[in-house]
Protein backbone atom coordinates (compact mmCIF):
# COMPACT_ATOMS: atom_id res chain seq x y z
CA UNK A 1 0.00 0.00 0.00
CA UNK A 2 1.36 3.46 -0.91
CA UNK A 3 2.14 6.11 1.67
CA UNK A 4 -0.62 8.33 0.28
CA UNK A 5 -3.22 5.59 0.56
CA UNK A 6 -2.20 4.78 4.16
CA UNK A 7 -2.40 8.45 5.14
CA UNK A 8 -5.68 9.06 3.34
CA UNK A 9 -7.42 6.11 5.00
CA UNK A 10 -6.28 7.21 8.45
CA UNK A 11 -7.16 10.85 7.77
CA UNK A 12 -10.68 9.90 6.71
CA UNK A 13 -11.14 8.13 10.03
CA UNK A 14 -9.91 11.17 11.96
CA UNK A 15 -12.11 13.49 9.89
CA UNK A 16 -15.15 11.36 10.70
CA UNK A 17 -14.33 11.38 14.41
CA UNK A 18 -13.89 15.15 14.35
CA UNK A 19 -17.16 15.69 12.51
CA UNK A 20 -18.97 13.74 15.22
CA UNK A 21 -17.50 15.54 18.23
CA UNK A 22 -15.57 18.73 17.42
CA UNK A 23 -18.34 21.33 17.71
CA UNK A 24 -19.81 19.72 20.82
CA UNK A 25 -16.50 19.42 22.65
CA UNK A 26 -15.34 22.92 21.73
CA UNK A 27 -18.56 24.34 23.15
CA UNK A 28 -18.18 22.29 26.32
CA UNK A 29 -14.69 23.70 26.85
CA UNK A 30 -15.90 27.24 26.14
CA UNK A 31 -18.68 26.88 28.69
CA UNK A 32 -16.33 25.37 31.23
CA UNK A 33 -13.59 27.97 30.84
CA UNK A 34 -16.07 30.81 31.31
CA UNK A 35 -17.81 29.20 34.32
CA UNK A 36 -21.05 28.58 32.44
CA UNK A 37 -20.71 24.84 33.10
CA UNK A 38 -19.45 23.26 36.31
CA UNK A 39 -19.05 19.68 35.09
CA UNK A 40 -15.35 18.80 35.61
CA UNK A 41 -13.50 18.35 32.32
CA UNK A 42 -11.02 15.51 31.86
CA UNK A 43 -7.80 15.37 29.82
CA UNK A 44 -5.14 12.68 29.41
CA UNK A 45 -1.76 13.67 28.00
CA UNK A 46 2.01 13.03 28.08
CA UNK A 47 1.96 9.25 27.80
CA UNK A 48 4.54 6.44 27.43
CA UNK A 49 3.56 5.73 23.85
CA UNK A 50 6.05 2.91 23.44
CA UNK A 51 3.90 0.95 25.93
CA UNK A 52 0.60 1.53 24.12
CA UNK A 53 0.15 -1.35 21.69
CA UNK A 54 3.26 -0.63 19.61
CA UNK A 55 2.78 -3.68 17.38
CA UNK A 56 -0.90 -3.21 16.51
CA UNK A 57 -2.82 0.06 16.38
CA UNK A 58 0.29 2.22 16.57
CA UNK A 59 2.48 0.42 14.06
CA UNK A 60 3.90 2.78 11.41
CA UNK A 61 3.37 1.48 7.88
CA UNK A 62 4.56 4.37 5.70
CA UNK A 63 8.08 4.06 4.38
CA UNK A 64 10.95 6.25 3.21
CA UNK A 65 9.40 9.62 4.09
CA UNK A 66 9.93 11.22 7.50
CA UNK A 67 7.09 13.70 7.02
CA UNK A 68 4.66 10.94 6.05
CA UNK A 69 5.68 8.90 9.07
CA UNK A 70 5.26 11.90 11.38
CA UNK A 71 1.79 12.54 9.96
CA UNK A 72 0.85 8.87 10.22
CA UNK A 73 1.96 8.84 13.86
CA UNK A 74 -0.19 11.88 14.61
CA UNK A 75 -3.25 10.37 12.94
CA UNK A 76 -2.82 7.02 14.66
CA UNK A 77 -2.49 8.76 18.03
CA UNK A 78 -5.78 10.61 17.50
CA UNK A 79 -7.60 7.42 16.52
CA UNK A 80 -6.06 5.43 19.36
CA UNK A 81 -6.89 8.03 22.00
CA UNK A 82 -10.47 8.43 20.79
CA UNK A 83 -10.97 4.69 20.66
CA UNK A 84 -9.55 3.89 24.08
CA UNK A 85 -9.68 6.99 26.32
CA UNK A 86 -11.45 9.92 24.62
CA UNK A 87 -12.42 11.73 27.84
CA UNK A 88 -12.82 15.42 26.80
CA UNK A 89 -10.27 15.50 24.00
CA UNK A 90 -10.96 17.66 20.97
CA UNK A 91 -10.16 16.05 17.62
CA UNK A 92 -9.30 18.86 15.23
CA UNK A 93 -10.94 18.88 11.78
CA UNK A 94 -7.66 19.92 10.18
CA UNK A 95 -3.96 19.07 10.28
CA UNK A 96 -1.79 21.74 11.83
CA UNK A 97 1.22 22.96 9.87
CA UNK A 98 3.56 24.53 12.37
CA UNK A 99 5.28 27.65 11.08
CA UNK A 100 8.97 27.06 10.51
CA UNK A 101 11.23 29.59 12.17
CA UNK A 102 14.85 30.20 13.01
CA UNK A 103 16.75 32.20 15.61
CA UNK A 104 15.95 32.89 19.22
CA UNK A 105 17.63 31.99 22.48
CA UNK A 106 19.28 28.57 22.87
CA UNK A 107 21.64 26.98 25.36
CA UNK A 108 23.83 23.92 25.74
CA UNK A 109 23.19 21.31 28.41
CA UNK A 110 25.90 19.31 30.16
CA UNK A 111 24.38 16.38 32.00
CA UNK A 112 24.51 12.74 33.02
CA UNK A 113 21.41 10.68 32.25
CA UNK A 114 20.30 7.47 33.90
CA UNK A 115 17.41 5.42 32.50
CA UNK A 116 15.50 2.41 33.78
CA UNK A 117 13.87 1.70 30.41
CA UNK A 118 15.86 2.86 27.36
CA UNK A 119 12.64 3.11 25.34
CA UNK A 120 11.05 5.42 27.89
CA UNK A 121 12.36 8.99 27.80
CA UNK A 122 9.96 9.87 30.62
CA UNK A 123 11.68 7.55 33.08
CA UNK A 124 15.08 9.19 33.14
CA UNK A 125 17.13 10.90 35.80
CA UNK A 126 19.22 13.97 34.90
CA UNK A 127 22.27 15.30 36.74
CA UNK A 128 23.00 18.76 35.33
CA UNK A 129 26.46 20.30 35.33
CA UNK A 130 25.87 24.03 35.61
CA UNK A 131 28.21 26.45 33.91
CA UNK A 132 26.83 29.88 34.84
CA UNK A 133 29.10 31.19 37.58
CA UNK A 134 29.51 34.95 37.01
CA UNK A 135 28.50 37.88 34.82
CA UNK A 136 31.03 36.97 32.15
CA UNK A 137 29.20 33.67 31.72
CA UNK A 138 25.92 35.57 31.45
CA UNK A 139 27.37 37.85 28.81
CA UNK A 140 28.38 34.84 26.74
CA UNK A 141 24.99 33.18 27.17
CA UNK A 142 22.89 36.18 26.17
CA UNK A 143 25.17 37.80 23.60
CA UNK A 144 24.58 37.47 19.88
CA UNK A 145 21.13 35.85 20.20
CA UNK A 146 19.94 35.66 16.58
CA UNK A 147 16.56 37.33 15.95
CA UNK A 148 13.55 35.13 15.37
CA UNK A 149 12.50 34.90 11.73
CA UNK A 150 9.52 33.26 10.06
CA UNK A 151 10.60 30.83 7.35
CA UNK A 152 7.63 31.22 5.02
CA UNK A 153 9.03 29.25 2.09
CA UNK A 154 9.80 26.19 4.22
CA UNK A 155 6.37 26.41 5.86
CA UNK A 156 4.49 26.58 2.57
CA UNK A 157 6.55 23.72 1.18
CA UNK A 158 5.59 21.50 4.10
CA UNK A 159 1.94 22.43 3.77
CA UNK A 160 2.02 21.45 0.09
CA UNK A 161 3.64 18.12 0.95
CA UNK A 162 1.04 17.40 3.62
CA UNK A 163 -1.80 18.33 1.29
CA UNK A 164 -0.40 15.91 -1.26
CA UNK A 165 -0.24 13.10 1.30
CA UNK A 166 -3.74 13.78 2.64
CA UNK A 167 -5.17 13.82 -0.89
CA UNK A 168 -8.26 15.80 0.12
CA UNK A 169 -9.14 13.67 3.16
CA UNK A 170 -8.50 16.57 5.56
CA UNK A 171 -7.53 20.21 5.11
CA UNK A 172 -4.33 21.70 6.53
CA UNK A 173 -4.02 24.89 8.54
CA UNK A 174 -0.91 26.96 9.19
CA UNK A 175 -0.43 27.70 12.87
CA UNK A 176 2.36 29.48 14.65
CA UNK A 177 3.61 29.91 18.17
CA UNK A 178 0.50 29.01 20.17
CA UNK A 179 1.94 28.66 23.65
CA UNK A 180 3.65 31.80 25.04
CA UNK A 181 5.66 30.13 27.74
CA UNK A 182 7.59 31.64 30.67
CA UNK A 183 9.73 28.73 31.86
CA UNK A 184 12.86 30.43 33.17
CA UNK A 185 13.05 28.25 36.26
CA UNK A 186 12.88 25.09 34.17
CA UNK A 187 15.88 26.34 32.21
CA UNK A 188 17.85 27.56 35.21
CA UNK A 189 18.69 24.14 36.75
CA UNK A 190 20.03 22.97 33.39
CA UNK A 191 22.52 25.81 32.97
CA UNK A 192 23.16 26.64 36.62
CA UNK A 193 22.85 23.33 38.44
CA UNK A 194 19.92 22.26 40.62
CA UNK A 195 21.42 22.70 44.08
CA UNK A 196 23.50 25.66 42.97
CA UNK A 197 20.61 27.83 41.84
CA UNK A 198 18.57 27.03 44.95
CA UNK A 199 21.50 27.70 47.28
CA UNK A 200 22.32 30.96 45.53
CA UNK A 201 18.83 32.29 46.21
CA UNK A 202 20.22 32.68 49.73
CA UNK A 203 23.96 32.95 49.23
CA UNK A 204 24.06 35.13 46.08
CA UNK A 205 20.63 36.72 45.67
CA UNK A 206 22.03 39.75 43.83
CA UNK A 207 23.51 37.54 41.14
CA UNK A 208 20.28 35.53 40.80
CA UNK A 209 18.43 38.81 40.33
CA UNK A 210 20.87 39.72 37.57
CA UNK A 211 20.22 36.37 35.89
CA UNK A 212 16.46 36.93 36.13
CA UNK A 213 16.77 40.41 34.59
CA UNK A 214 18.63 38.95 31.63
CA UNK A 215 16.05 36.19 31.17
CA UNK A 216 13.14 38.60 31.48
CA UNK A 217 14.60 40.87 28.83
CA UNK A 218 15.26 37.92 26.55
CA UNK A 219 11.73 36.51 26.95
CA UNK A 220 10.11 39.88 26.25
CA UNK A 221 12.33 40.44 23.20
CA UNK A 222 11.40 37.01 21.83
CA UNK A 223 7.69 37.66 22.37
CA UNK A 224 7.96 40.98 20.53
CA UNK A 225 9.77 39.31 17.63
CA UNK A 226 7.22 36.49 17.45
CA UNK A 227 4.39 39.03 17.16
CA UNK A 228 6.30 41.15 14.65
CA UNK A 229 6.99 38.13 12.44
CA UNK A 230 3.34 37.07 12.52
CA UNK A 231 4.25 33.82 14.28
CA UNK A 232 1.70 34.12 17.08
CA UNK A 233 -1.45 32.02 16.76
CA UNK A 234 -4.66 32.61 18.66
CA UNK A 235 -7.55 30.24 19.25
CA UNK A 236 -5.33 27.64 20.91
CA UNK A 237 -6.96 24.21 21.34
CA UNK A 238 -4.85 23.51 24.43
CA UNK A 239 -2.70 25.38 26.90
CA UNK A 240 -0.31 23.21 28.92
CA UNK A 241 -2.43 20.07 28.35
CA UNK A 242 -5.65 21.86 29.33
CA UNK A 243 -8.49 22.81 27.00
CA UNK A 244 -8.10 26.47 25.99
CA UNK A 245 -11.24 27.21 23.99
CA UNK A 246 -13.01 30.40 25.02
CA UNK A 247 -15.08 33.16 23.43
CA UNK A 248 -13.23 35.71 25.59
CA UNK A 249 -10.24 35.79 23.26
CA UNK A 250 -10.58 36.82 19.61
CA UNK A 251 -9.37 34.27 17.07
CA UNK A 252 -7.08 35.21 14.21
CA UNK A 253 -6.33 33.11 11.15
CA UNK A 254 -3.04 33.12 9.23
CA UNK A 255 -1.88 35.39 7.62
CA UNK A 256 -3.49 37.82 10.09
CA UNK A 257 -1.18 38.83 12.93
CA UNK A 258 -2.56 37.90 16.34
CA UNK A 259 -2.10 40.16 19.33
CA UNK A 260 -0.71 38.77 22.59
CA UNK A 261 -3.89 39.92 24.37
CA UNK A 262 -5.79 37.41 22.23
CA UNK A 263 -3.90 34.32 23.42
CA UNK A 264 -3.31 32.24 26.51
CA UNK A 265 0.10 32.34 28.17
CA UNK A 266 1.53 29.72 30.49
CA UNK A 267 4.44 29.22 32.80
CA UNK A 268 5.82 27.50 35.83
CA UNK A 269 8.63 27.38 38.36
CA UNK A 270 8.67 23.73 39.37
CA UNK A 271 11.98 23.87 41.19
CA UNK A 272 10.41 26.44 43.54
CA UNK A 273 8.52 23.63 45.26
CA UNK A 274 11.12 24.02 48.00
CA UNK A 275 10.99 27.81 48.48
CA UNK A 276 8.68 30.07 50.46
CA UNK A 277 5.86 32.14 48.94
CA UNK A 278 7.82 35.34 49.52
CA UNK A 279 10.89 33.95 47.75
CA UNK A 280 8.70 32.61 44.92
CA UNK A 281 7.31 36.11 44.48
CA UNK A 282 10.69 37.84 44.61
CA UNK A 283 12.61 35.61 42.20
CA UNK A 284 9.87 34.38 39.87
CA UNK A 285 6.57 36.25 39.85
CA UNK A 286 8.03 39.77 40.13
CA UNK A 287 9.81 39.07 36.83
CA UNK A 288 7.25 36.85 35.10
CA UNK A 289 4.25 39.11 35.72
CA UNK A 290 5.27 41.55 32.98
CA UNK A 291 5.29 38.73 30.41
CA UNK A 292 1.89 37.45 31.56
CA UNK A 293 0.39 40.94 31.51
CA UNK A 294 0.73 40.89 27.73
CA UNK A 295 -1.43 37.74 27.46
CA UNK A 296 -5.20 37.47 27.51
CA UNK A 297 -5.48 34.58 29.96
CA UNK A 298 -2.87 32.55 31.83
CA UNK A 299 -2.36 28.96 32.96
CA UNK A 300 0.17 28.75 35.79
CA UNK A 301 2.04 25.88 37.41
CA UNK A 302 2.80 22.23 36.81
CA UNK A 303 4.17 19.63 39.23
CA UNK A 304 4.94 22.13 42.00
CA UNK A 305 2.54 22.25 45.00
CA UNK A 306 0.92 25.69 44.80
CA UNK A 307 -1.89 25.58 47.36
CA UNK A 308 -0.07 28.03 49.68
CA UNK A 309 0.87 30.33 46.79
CA UNK A 310 -2.53 30.95 45.19
CA UNK A 311 -2.80 34.47 46.58
CA UNK A 312 0.63 35.66 45.43
CA UNK A 313 0.07 34.12 41.99
CA UNK A 314 -3.31 35.82 41.57
CA UNK A 315 -2.00 39.14 42.85
CA UNK A 316 0.92 39.03 40.39
CA UNK A 317 -1.16 37.64 37.49
CA UNK A 318 -4.68 39.13 37.64
CA UNK A 319 -5.57 37.43 34.35
CA UNK A 320 -4.72 33.92 35.58
CA UNK A 321 -7.61 31.56 34.83
CA UNK A 322 -6.18 28.16 35.80
CA UNK A 323 -3.67 27.14 38.46
CA UNK A 324 -2.19 23.66 38.61
CA UNK A 325 -2.82 21.62 41.74
CA UNK A 326 -0.31 18.75 41.66
CA UNK A 327 -0.56 15.44 43.55
CA UNK A 328 1.32 17.01 46.47
CA UNK A 329 -1.04 19.85 47.36
CA UNK A 330 -3.44 20.24 50.25
CA UNK A 331 -6.62 20.17 48.21
CA UNK A 332 -8.78 21.78 50.90
CA UNK A 333 -6.56 24.85 51.07
CA UNK A 334 -6.14 25.00 47.33
CA UNK A 335 -9.85 24.73 46.54
CA UNK A 336 -10.82 27.33 49.12
CA UNK A 337 -8.31 29.90 47.88
CA UNK A 338 -9.00 29.27 44.20
CA UNK A 339 -12.75 29.62 44.71
CA UNK A 340 -12.25 32.96 46.46
CA UNK A 341 -10.30 34.16 43.40
CA UNK A 342 -12.62 32.53 40.83
CA UNK A 343 -9.77 30.53 39.34
CA UNK A 344 -10.07 26.97 38.02
CA UNK A 345 -8.35 24.13 39.88
CA UNK A 346 -6.37 22.20 37.29
CA UNK A 347 -6.01 19.05 39.36
CA UNK A 348 -3.27 16.58 38.48
CA UNK A 349 -4.24 13.12 39.78
CA UNK A 350 -1.18 11.10 40.73
CA UNK A 351 -0.01 9.03 37.70
CA UNK A 352 1.80 6.70 40.10
CA UNK A 353 -1.60 5.15 40.81
CA UNK A 354 -1.41 3.42 37.43
CA UNK A 355 1.75 1.40 38.10
CA UNK A 356 2.28 -2.06 39.57
CA UNK A 357 1.73 -2.22 43.31
CA UNK A 358 -0.53 0.85 43.32
CA UNK A 359 -3.25 0.07 40.80
CA UNK A 360 -6.58 -0.21 42.60
CA UNK A 361 -9.75 0.82 40.75
CA UNK A 362 -11.66 1.56 43.94
CA UNK A 363 -8.84 3.75 45.23
CA UNK A 364 -8.64 5.61 41.90
CA UNK A 365 -12.37 6.33 42.02
CA UNK A 366 -12.23 7.47 45.63
CA UNK A 367 -9.26 9.71 44.87
CA UNK A 368 -11.11 11.44 42.02
CA UNK A 369 -14.31 11.71 44.01
CA UNK A 370 -12.51 13.21 47.00
CA UNK A 371 -11.20 16.02 44.80
CA UNK A 372 -14.63 16.65 43.32
CA UNK A 373 -16.30 16.68 46.74
CA UNK A 374 -13.75 19.18 48.07
CA UNK A 375 -14.23 21.48 45.08
CA UNK A 376 -18.02 21.29 45.29
CA UNK A 377 -17.90 22.11 48.99
CA UNK A 378 -15.83 25.23 48.34
CA UNK A 379 -17.53 26.20 45.09
CA UNK A 380 -14.33 25.75 43.08
CA UNK A 381 -14.31 24.97 39.35
CA UNK A 382 -12.40 21.72 38.67
CA UNK A 383 -10.68 19.95 35.80
CA UNK A 384 -8.75 16.66 35.93
CA UNK A 385 -5.52 16.56 33.91
CA UNK A 386 -3.81 13.16 34.01
CA UNK A 387 -0.32 13.80 32.66
CA UNK A 388 3.33 12.90 33.15
CA UNK A 389 2.41 9.22 32.91
CA UNK A 390 5.94 7.85 32.83
CA UNK A 391 4.94 4.19 32.74
CA UNK A 392 1.96 1.87 32.82
CA UNK A 393 4.20 -1.15 33.28
CA UNK A 394 3.12 -2.11 29.75
CA UNK A 395 -0.52 -2.46 30.85
CA UNK A 396 -2.40 0.16 28.79
CA UNK A 397 -5.75 -1.22 29.89
CA UNK A 398 -5.23 0.64 33.18
CA UNK A 399 -5.29 3.92 31.30
CA UNK A 400 -8.54 2.92 29.59
CA UNK A 401 -10.09 2.10 32.95
CA UNK A 402 -8.85 5.30 34.57
CA UNK A 403 -10.53 7.29 31.80
CA UNK A 404 -13.78 5.39 32.27
CA UNK A 405 -13.74 6.00 36.02
CA UNK A 406 -12.83 9.68 35.64
CA UNK A 407 -15.69 10.37 33.22
CA UNK A 408 -18.09 8.52 35.50
CA UNK A 409 -17.11 10.71 38.46
CA UNK A 410 -17.09 13.89 36.37
CA UNK A 411 -20.62 13.26 35.08
CA UNK A 412 -22.21 12.35 38.40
Amino acid sequence: MSNKKIIRELALQVAEISANQYDKKVQEWKDFNTFKSSRPMVVIDQLPWHELNPDTDMKILTEGDALAQRLEWHLRKMIYCYKNFPVDMVVLPYIEVLMHREGGFSFDVSQDISAIDEKNTGCTSHAYHGYIKNEDDLDKLFSNVPPIKFLKEETMKEQAQLDELLDGAMPTKIVGFNNPWYDVWDTMPQIYGVEECINDLIERPEFIHEVMKRFQQMKMTELDQIVEQGLLTSGQPYIHCSGAYTDELQTYEYPEKAETKRVWGAGLAQIFSTVSPSMHKEFELDYAKDYYSHCGLVYYGCCDPLHLKVDIICDAIPNVRKISMSPWVNQEIGAERLADRKVIMSRKPNPALLVDGAWDEEFVENDLRETKDICERHGCQLEYILKDVSTLNYKPERLYKWAEIAMKVANE
